[in-house]
């Protein structure tokens, strides 16, 4: 799935609504949840310079443990899965297939693939386990795993029929199908592909699963803007809004206490949505006049790629709080030779250490301490 990070958000004209009109649920969840358990990296010791950690041209990686974690295109055409050490050296192919996005946890890559379901594969050796088949093209590509369940979204042909979405989970080692929730979904414009209103993030804490849904399309093709934020128990019950009259959205990310995730509009360009997790606090994190590409977050700042102001791809790496004490500002370190294309992988809050996709390069670099 070679387009997956560059289609997630997408400019648009789209109304805006201001940010303190959107709704919040009526029965926020009670008590705290933090992120689930990450995975333990240890800082290496020569992070100073930046390290290439892939080889061929990545699309999708990650970091997990001591190893990172890549999806790339081979020079012959193959899309494979690689594993290879964080301190550099050469990549184990664990995977291969034709279309696939993936996340890891525990030692294990939880790999949706659109012609063949989603998938275990263990990231030291191993035929992988097929937890669940496709039964429609329009299944969604993004999962989420804590250390027991993967959790996912799937369409079938009687749910586009009905207007519903579903949210799925599965033991990582396979097993029976349950269903977490369902909500019902706007009428969609006849013109319009009707599958296109579909989950297009999800991500999981201690306690809550999250995803987002895409808005439906008019008939020009620009949004709607009824995109929504939902939340639901791991427990299950009925899902919560926290946020409505979203436009194009993608790159959900959490913290402790908040969700985060970039949403399009035509007039503001991209820009990062914070929300706590029980529906208050909705607010727009200050990137001064740049258009955010992608981003990642910490307990105290935001860290992003952005645009340059006439559209053109990009100014570099910004640092901005996330209380909105200061001014966004701009990260030299990172930004001395900004690159045609930069996407936000991976952040290690501990080592300060920031894994990058540049022109399709899988790379490691040091974060400084922001101004």
């Amino acid at each position: 799935m070679r387009s997956a990070l560059a289609l997630v958000v997408v400019m648009c004209a789209c109304r805006t609504r201001p940010l303190d009109e959107l709704p919040v649920p009526n029965s926020p969840p009670v008590g705290s949840c933090d992120l689930a358990d990450e995975e333990p990296v240890e800082c290496p010791t020569d992070s100073a310079t930046p390290l290439v950690l892939s080889q061929g041209s990545v699309y999708w990686a990650t970091v997990d443990g001591s190893h990172a974690v890549y999806a790339a295109v081979s020079a012959g055409g193959d899309e494979t899965l690689e594993v290879a050490p964080l301190g550099g050296g050469a990549a184990l192919t664990r995977f291969t297939a034709t279309d696939f996005i993936f996340v890891t946890r525990g030692g294990t890559a939880f790999v949706s693939d659109t012609r063949k379901g989603l998938l275990a594969v263990p990231l030291d050796g191993g035929d992988p386990k097929v937890l669940s088949t496709p039964t429609d093209p329009d299944i969604s590509p993004f999962v989420a795993a804590d250390d027991a369940l993967v959790y996912f979204g799937k369409r079938d042909a009687v749910s586009i029929a009905a207007r519903t979405e579903e949210v799925f989970r599965v033991p990582h080692q396979g097993g029976p199908i349950d269903l977490l929730a369902q909500v019902d979904l706007p009428e969609a414009n006849p013109l319009k592909e009707s599958g296109y209103d579909h989950l297009v993030d999800i991500a999981v804490d201690s306690c809550s699963v999250f995803w987002l849904r895409r808005p439906t399309l008019k008939a020009d093709g620009w949004a709607n803007n009824d995109g929504r934020l939902y939340r639901v128990d791991k427990q299950g019950g009925v899902p919560q809004v926290l946020l409505d009259g979203l436009g194009y959205i993608g790159r959900l990310r959490l913290t402790d206490d908040s969700v985060f995730l970039i949403e399009s509009r035509g007039d503001v360009g991209n820009r990062i949505l914070r929300v706590a997790k029980d529906g208050s606090g909705a607010r727009t994190i200050p990137v001064s006049a740049n258009s955010v590409e992608d981003y990642v977050v910490d307990g105290t700042h935001a860290y992003f790629v952005a645009a340059n102001k006439d559209g053109s791809f990009n100014s570099g790496w910004w640092s901005a709080p996330l209380d909105g004490s200061a001014a966004p500002s701009l990260i030299p370190a990172l930004s001395e030779a900004p690159a045609k294309n930069i996407w936000a992988v991976f952040l290690d809050s501990n080592c300060r250490l920031l894994y990058e996709l540049v022109d399709d390069q899988l790379i490691r670099r040091q974060l400084p301490p922001p101004n």
